[in-house]
């Protein structure tokens, strides 16, 4: 539940030097009992309002020989020790917890969601068991959690993967498809899937404007995404130009270092408190 694509969005995270003399899946048991992983968040904004809407969590190692690692590899060690269901647990109740608290400190402003990653292979009961234990113990609106599956698991999708997010849905969990774009996938293939929102894969979205059929290609998910009723993020947003491009594309919400990189829980909250003024810092966009 790491997120793909989710390290070069992470700024420092890094794989180290050494690392493939590193015994992470033999470490990461004891990493996670001391504490030693954390979450960044990275804010989504909502175009139509300039505010944040909500926060992608994306999940990091202190290393005490590495240094800060990134998701790929802590994924891969969790696959390996057999651990994706601890660590998926993990995610959602460290998740949840700032999400509530976000909730419990807002004032006259919609509470901002939190998306977590999974892989649809790893959706089973007991990633729903992990949610549920979130969400009642802090007594969480069970609407500002979202869990975004990946585009490229799409394909493979079992009767039991789309019943899982049904689960989930029916809880009133947000879910949405994350890197979609990438395997040149249309709305379509979101068919019978109960699922809220799509995410354009930052590759996609660093083409728009080098192309016509690029653009066209982006054009057409997000006027089916939102003929299906879905929202649209625009992931990787880097540049005035990405913006002003997924803005005239009909994007709902963008994500990118353009309006911030991922930082801890204890630096976004003040993008909690305080209004997002990404306009101001850059009027020409």
């Amino acid at each position: 539940m790491t997120g793909r694509g989710a390290t070069p969005a992470g700024g420092p995270a890094h794989d180290g030097d050494g690392l493939g003399r590193a015994d992470l899946p033999a470490e990461l048991p004891g990493a996670l009992a001391r504490g030693d992983l954390r979450l960044h968040y990275q804010p989504v904004v909502g175009f139509a309002g300039s505010a944040v809407v909500g926060f992608e969590a994306l999940v990091r190692w202190e290393h005490p020989r590495l240094g800060l690692l990134g998701p790929d590899r802590i994924l891969a060690a969790a696959r390996v020790a057999g651990l994706v269901a601890q660590l998926d647990a993990w995610v959602v109740g460290e998740a949840c917890r700032a999400a509530a608290g976000w909730a419990a400190e807002v004032r006259g402003v919609a509470p901002p969601a939190v998306a977590v990653n999974a892989s649809l292979r790893h959706l089973d009961g007991r990633f729903v068991a992990a949610v549920d234990r979130a969400i009642d113990g802090l007594g969480l609106d069970p609407g500002l959690l979202c869990v975004d599956v990946h585009e490229r698991d799409l394909a493979d999708a079992s009767a039991h993967d789309v019943a899982v997010l049904g689960e989930l849905v029916a809880r009133g969990v947000r879910c949405s498809v994350d890197d979609f774009g990438v395997h040149l996938s249309t709305a379509e293939a979101l068919a019978g899937l109960p699922v809220h929102a799509v995410k354009l894969d930052r590759t996609l979205v660093a083409r728009l404007g080098e192309g016509r059929d690029d653009e066209a290609y982006a054009r057409s998910i997000v006027r089916d995404a939102h003929a299906r009723g879905l929202t649209v993020t625009a992931e990787g947003i880097e540049t005035p130009r990405q913006l002003s491009e997924v803005r005239s594309l009909g994007c709902d919400h963008g994500q990118g270092f353009y309006f911030a990189r991922p930082q801890p829980a204890e630096v976004v909250r003040a993008l909690v408190h305080h209004p997002f003024r990404w306009r101001e810092r850059h009027p020409a966009a």
